[in-house]
């Protein structure tokens, strides 16, 4: 059995100044090679060499460069040398803040590690994560093709993907299970400074786990994920949409009603109409 680390996704915005990578990458491959589709609101786009893209806007500036690196990207990148973990410290020397960076370890060769078996293990509590919602979508036939478990929600920073890789890549008979953790905002700039520190991904992806997998109870798995020193540093948690509704819209809108009407009393009003609402 044998478990490989990769970076599978980096994205991130430098905010002054251009974004220039004629001389980043080696062999040519920072260079403008086509036009291509800009998108989050960005109005031009740059293809390079390597297959990554750049965006920018002509009237906007303050949104700054943003870089988008897929797996394939940054497959071309390792063929010409780069570790991924000389990627990220390029782009962190280029003043990049990540917005999404995606982490994955790669099983090759477990019959016992698979997606039904950790959706199973999630299911009954053997496999808890910080995130506590998660999804399974059965796969087709003995070998369970598109299988794939997702823990935490599409819009938090953090997510857990577990699927047959070797399905995706249309390859038969052969045990190939991907752990994938995407991490935005935030959480992906905290995990790109642990990568710039750090010598390799791999103990990048074991930081990650660990401030993610409360209990893993598999302790074949737990084997081979491994340990690291490296560690996530603690990031404030988000206040609750609700409150951030009611602080950002509601409290706004009471004082500016206040304001207006002084001969009301908005708080006596707003305490009354609670405690009716209560009970």
């Amino acid at each position: 059995m044998e478990n490989l680390y990769c970076l599978d996704w980096f994205s991130g915005t430098k905010l002054s100044g251009p974004l220039v990578f004629d001389t980043a990458f080696p062999n040519g491959l920072g260079q403008i090679v086509s036009a291509a589709k800009p998108r989050n609101g960005y109005n031009r786009a740059d293809m390079l060499a390597c297959g990554a893209v750049v965006m920018h806007h002509d009237a906007y500036r303050d949104m700054g460069y943003h870089i988008q690196l897929d797996g394939g990207s940054l497959r071309e990148l390792r063929m010409a040398g780069m570790t991924d973990t000389a990627i990220v410290r390029k782009l962190s020397s280029m003043s990049v803040r990540a917005s999404r960076i995606d982490l994955a370890m790669d099983l090759f060769g477990s019959a016992s590690i698979t997606v039904p078996g950790v959706a199973n293990a999630f299911e009954r509590g053997a496999f808890k994560c910080v995130a506590r919602k998660g999804t399974y979508t059965h796969g087709v036939g003995t070998e369970n093709k598109g299988a794939t478990l997702y823990i935490g929600g599409r819009q938090s920073e953090r997510m857990l993907r577990v699927y047959n890789k070797a399905s995706e890549m249309g390859i038969d008979n052969m045990h190939w299970t991907r752990f994938e953790f995407e991490l935005k905002d935030e959480q992906a700039h905290a995990v790109q400074g642990v990568i710039v520190v750090n010598p390799t991904i791999a103990d990048a992806f074991r930081a990650v786990w660990n401030s993610f997998v409360r209990v893993c109870e598999d302790s074949e798995l737990s084997s081979i994920v491994g340990t690291t020193s490296a560690t996530i540093p603690d990031i404030p948690r988000k206040a609750h949409s609700t409150i951030a509704w009611l602080l950002d819209q509601v409290v706004p809108a009471m004082v500016n009603f206040a304001d207006s009407h002084p001969e009301i009393d908005v708080l006596e009003l707003i305490n009354n109409a609670y405690k009716s609402y209560k009970g």
